[in-house]
């Protein structure tokens, strides 16, 4: 299970990298493409990935921040296997955040989103038709279809109603020792 993991997400690698570095072959080519491999294909050295590269990525990549958002993507994938009998150990989580931190970082960010648990379904399954669930929970974690807001939508909705809540109590105003306010609050004209 593990090496399926890692030969998945390699060739994914791979294969984005293929994509970004050359564009995809015509029509007319395509035929020839499926016969075999490209012929004199030798690509510059300072477009191959190197060890140095890959471990400066990694480093890096370690420097992203893990937001709420994606930890709590994690605890729903966590809750769903669990409710689903998929055992998943604490070393696989450990180096699934590392994954989510790479493709952040990867795609140019400081911090983790939401998509970047993309890789989540394609790590988590233990026999290939767990796939289909673990990948439609990713869909709905993404995306908000008024059926199931993820948890995370409810808890932003808290934290702003709960800030609401602050400010208009913060409207006011001290008092000093003898109960007189300090200032006055301008009231708004309606």
């Amino acid at each position: 299970m593990n090496y399926l993991m890692a030969m998945s997400s390699a060739l994914y690698t791979i294969d984005s990298f293929c994509v970004l570095m050359y564009p995809p072959v015509s029509d007319n080519a395509f035929e020839a493409l499926l016969d075999g491999a490209p012929q004199n294909f030798d690509p510059a050295l300072n477009v191959r990935l190197k060890l140095e590269d890959l471990t400066e990525i990694q480093t890096l990549a370690g420097k992203v921040e893990l937001t709420q958002e994606t930890k709590e993507a994690c605890k729903e994938f966590r809750r769903y296997l669990a409710q689903n009998d998929i055992v998943v150990s604490d070393r696989r989580w450990r180096k699934l955040v590392k994954l989510i931190k790479v493709s952040a970082f990867t795609s140019g960010f400081n911090q983790t989103r939401i998509y970047d648990t993309w890789i989540l379904p394609h790590c988590l399954w233990e026999q290939p038709e767990q796939f289909t669930g673990l990948q439609k929970l990713y869909e709905r974690l993404v995306t908000v279809d008024g059926k199931t807001p993820p948890s995370r939508l409810l808890q932003v909705i808290k934290a702003w109603e709960d800030k609401l809540k602050e400010d208009q109590q913060a409207q006011t105003p001290k008092r000093d020792n003898k109960g007189r306010p300090l200032y006055k609050i301008k009231q708004e004209k309606k």
